[in-house]
């Protein structure tokens, strides 16, 4: 990436999914293959992530800010940290089946959490032997909380602001807090007192960086998930992290700086199965909430997917669509960049990146405070070939006919790699589509969940389009149907036009030889005078 002084850094992981309990008969697994001894020290495809594969990306990482022009301004760790299943560590197997609540009031749930908490804490231990010095912002993600997606959240009606519960009072916000306020060490806590009051309430905080210039807003979007339970007091909403979003966007606009938003599940759908991920109400919300401060926010980062995408709205969505049939994300200034997975569980190389951000041309009067995020470089653990780390991609080099730098990481940009997508040769997926399949699992191809080793026919393209500009899965449908009804339209237009220039042709064949024929005539019949006196003749009758 190239870099001028005005330019910063920071660290992007996601989906870590830290199993301490690798190659043991509790290592989670996807296959059932994870709990042999003799597995990989490093880790395994089907996996969670071991300690040796959690050190290995840290090492890298610090091994290539090594090499940046600055170090790491912060970190950020788009939620996910502890591995799939804490819960199912401390079930009774031979029990019937139980649902969320009863397993949140069992007498495995206590023991669970804890566990969980000292999964995080380990962690962020480990984390900051590498990076003891630096910001490290951390999201809570669906498999953060025991069970997955179910968080009980605590005084909900009292005001945004007052907060009487203790640490102790608030169940797995308290474990999390516990674990990542940990002043043990000489290290710098995670989380701070400050944070109690957002966070003890909701799961979510905020960090001021660069002199109040930029903010970054962490936030609890399991809250917010179509999975999550139990059904919260406040349903409009939970724990009032929208009310708190909402303060904090205005007072940023009234400061004149800008904002990143980061989260572990995006407002999106899946490209998988093309599930939804958030509850229709929460999604207009959020995405009403960033239009208002569309010129405030100029990044929304998350994970969950475990794979390399990104969401950009349509050009023809100005606002939200109140219309469940219809909603598409808004056209909005910044994207949504999904990052990839530092767990091998879905076939996906492991992957981490690093970002570059920074002001760049524009307005003289915001020259050192208004920041945009400009290009990455991804990084993948190439677990079936060199088995070594090596840096994947640089985005302004793999997209450079759809870059710039006055644009770096917008939704200009991303709109125009999806209308490189669009783009078929002679039946074939463009270059950019195939480039973008090629690294949405890091590298690693022969997925079950990805199948990006076999051709993308035009069914398969349209729905990767789709995916990406959609909001929820009636979005989705009804931008399928949309796009194969063009295309039919488009197809029987074809066929209209075709047989008109054939009928054209036709007919001007005909005209041309009735005229060839009419002029033979001429030349091959010479009138005699007895035939010209006749005509004459008859003429004058």
């Amino acid at each position: 990436m190239a870099t001028s002084e005005h330019e910063k850094y920071f660290l992007w992981f996601s989906d870590i999914h830290f199993d301490p309990y690798y190659a043991t008969y509790q290592g989670y697994s996807a296959d059932d293959v994870c709990n042999i001894p003799s597995l990989p020290t490093i880790g395994k495809h089907g996996c969670d992530s071991p300690e040796a594969l959690v050190r290995s990306a840290f090492q890298t990482a610090v091994d290539v800010v090594a090499n940046a022009p600055t170090d790491p301004s912060f970190i950020i760790v788009t939620g996910d940290s502890i591995r799939h299943g804490m819960d199912l560590l401390f079930i009774n197997h031979t029990e019937t089946p139980i649902n969320y609540h009863a397993l949140a009031n069992s007498s495995h749930y206590l023991e669970a959490m804890d566990t969980a908490g000292h999964v995080m804490k380990n962690l962020s231990t480990i984390l900051h032997e590498y990076f003891p010095e630096t910001q490290i912002i951390v999201s809570v993600g669906n498999n953060d909380v025991v069970p997955d997606y179910y968080l009980e959240l605590k005084e909900e009606n009292s005001a945004l602001g007052n907060l009487s519960l203790s640490v102790e009072d608030v169940g797995m916000l308290g474990v999390l807090y516990d674990a990542l306020n940990d002043n043990s060490t000489k290290n710098r806590a995670i989380l701070t007192r400050d944070d109690e009051w957002t966070f003890l309430r909701g799961g979510y905080y905020s960090r001021m960086l660069h002199d109040g210039k930029l903010i970054i807003l962490s936030l609890n979007t399991v809250l917010y998930a179509s999975y999550y339970e139990p059904l919260p007091v406040y349903a409009e909403d939970p724990g009032k992290q929208f009310l708190w979003m909402k303060k904090m966007l205005g007072y940023a606009k009234e400061i004149k700086c800008q904002v990143v938003i980061i989260g572990h599940i995006p407002p999106t759908i899946g490209s998988f199965r093309h599930n939804q991920f958030w509850k229709d109400d929460y999604v207009k919300t959020y995405y009403t909430l960033i239009e208002e401060f569309d010129d405030v926010v100029i990044a929304q980062l998350f994970g969950h997917l475990h794979s390399d995408e990104f969401r950009v709205g349509d050009l023809s969505m100005t606002q939200m669509n109140s219309d469940t049939e219809t909603q598409m994300i808004p056209s909005l200034s910044s994207p949504l960049l999904l990052g990839p997975s530092v767990t091998p569980i879905h076939g996906n190389h492991p992957a981490f990146r690093l970002v570059k951000y920074g002001a760049v041309g524009g307005n003289k009067k915001y020259n050192d405070g208004r920041f945009k995020l400009l290009d990455y470089e991804s990084y993948s653990y190439l677990m079936n070939t060199n088995q070594t780390w090596e840096k994947l991609y640089t985005f302004s080099d793999l997209y450079a006919s759809n870059y710039n730098i006055e644009e770096g990481l917008s939704s200009k940009t991303m709109r125009s790699i999806v209308k490189s997508m669009e783009n078929t040769i002679h039946r074939q997926e463009s270059a950019t589509f195939s480039s973008f399949r090629a690294f949405v699992k890091s590298g690693a191809s022969g997925s079950q969940y990805a199948g990006f080793g076999v051709a993308c026919d035009e069914q398969c393209k349209e729905e990767w389009i789709c995916t990406i500009i959609s909001a929820t899965r009636n979005g989705f449908d009804n931008c399928l149907v949309s796009r194969r009804d063009s295309r039919e339209k488009a197809k029987g237009l074809l066929v209209i036009a075709m047989f008109a220039i054939v009928g054209a042709v036709a007919a001007f064949t005909f005209v041309i030889r009735q005229r060839r024929a009419s002029k033979r005539s001429c030349y091959e019949e010479t009138p005699s005078v007895e035939g010209g006196a006749g005509l004459a003749l008859e003429i004058d009758k």
